[in-house]
C-alpha cells in the first residue's frame, strides 16, 4: 500500500502538478494535498484487489520455499529439496522485483494485475530499456545509506550506554554489544521504511519517464533537459520518444 500511494502521488505530480501542489501552496501540510490522500485512497479501494492478488503470489511461493525447506531438514530426497528450494527462492526474489514494477502501473493507470505485468514487459521490451532493470545502483546506493544510518545509530547507542554506565558495569563489553545491536535494529527498520518511500519514488519516475516524457517536457520543463542530458549520457543505447501512451486515472 505505501508502494503504491507512493507510486500515485509522483504519478500526480507528473501528470497534474496543480493537483499535488493545491494545498501545498496554501501553507497546509504537503502529507495532507490532495495528491496523497487520492492516491492512498486507491490504493485501499481500487488497487487493493491488485495488491493482494500480487501479494498472494508471493505468499504462494514462500509457503513452497518452507515446505522445501522443512523437506530438506528432514532429510526427505535432500537433493531434490535443496534444488526446489533454491528455484523457488529465486523465484520469488524474482517475483518481488517484478511486483514493484508492476504496482508502479497499478498506481498510474490503474491496470489490473495482470494488465499491469503486461504493460511492465511490454515498456521494457519494445523500448530498449531492459538495461535500467538489470541496473540496481540506485538501489543499492539506498541499502548502504540504510546500513551507514543503522551503524551510526548504534554507534551512539553505544556512546550512550557508556555516558551511563561508565566503568560500573563489570560485564561492560556485553553491555555495549547489546546496545549497538538494539539501536542497529531499530534505527534499520525505521530508515528502511523512509528509504522503501525513495525507492519507490525512482522507479515510478523511469516508468513515467518511458512511457510520459513529453508530459515531463510539458510540465518541469526546468527539470526535463537536464533529466534527459544525464539519461543520455548513462544509458546512450536507450532511445524514447514523444508520446503519450496512457491517460492517468
Amino acid at each position: 500500500i505505501v508502494h503504491v500511494t507512493t507510486a500515485g502521488t509522483i504519478g500526480a505530480w507528473w501528470f497534474s502538478p496543480p493537483l499535488a501542489e493545491y494545498n501545498y501552496n496554501r501553507g497546509i501540510c504537503c502529507s495532507h494535498s490532495s495528491a496523497v490522500t487520492g492516491s492512498l485512497h486507491r490504493a485501499c479501494t481500487y488497487s487493493f484487489g491488485s495488491i493482494c492478488f500480487g501479494s498472494l503470489l508471493i505468499a504462494i511461493l514462500q509457503t513452497l520455499e518452507q515446505l522445501a525447506r522443512r523437506a530438506r531438514r528432514n532429510r526427505r530426497a535432500i537433493l531434490l529439496s535443496c534444488l526446489m528450494e533454491c528455484l523457488l527462492s529465486c523465484l520469488r526474489g524474482w517475483m518481488e522485483y517484478f511486483n514493484s514494477w508492476a504496482f508502479v502501473y497499478v498506481a498510474l493507470y490503474g491496470y489490473p494485475y495482470i494488465e499491469a505485468g503486461k504493460n511492465v514487459m511490454t515498456l521494457f521490451q519494445t523500448r530498449g530499456w531492459t538495461t535500467i532493470i538489470a541496473d540496481r545502483l540506485v538501489f543499492r546506493v539506498l541499502f548502504f545509506c540504510n546500513l551507514a544510518l543503522a551503524a551510526f545509530v548504534g554507534s551512539m547507542g553505544v556512546l550512550c550506554n557508556f555516558g551511563m554506565n561508565g566503568f560500573r558495569n563489570n560485564d561492560r563489553s556485553s553491555s555495549m554489544i547489546e546496545s549497538f545491536w538494539i539501536a542497529f535494529l531499530i534505527a534499520f527498520l525505521i530508515s528502511n521504511t523512509v528509504l522503501f518511500v525513495v525507492e519507490s519514488a525512482v522507479r515510478t519516475v523511469i516508468v513515467c519517464f518511458a512511457e510520459s516524457p513529453a508530459e515531463f517536457q510539458e510540465h518541469h520543463s526546468e527539470l526535463y533537459e537536464p533529466m534527459q542530458a544525464a539519461w543520455t549520457e548513462a544509458y546512450p543505447t536507450i532511445t524514447f520518444t514523444m508520446t503519450v501512451t496512457h491517460t492517468m486515472t
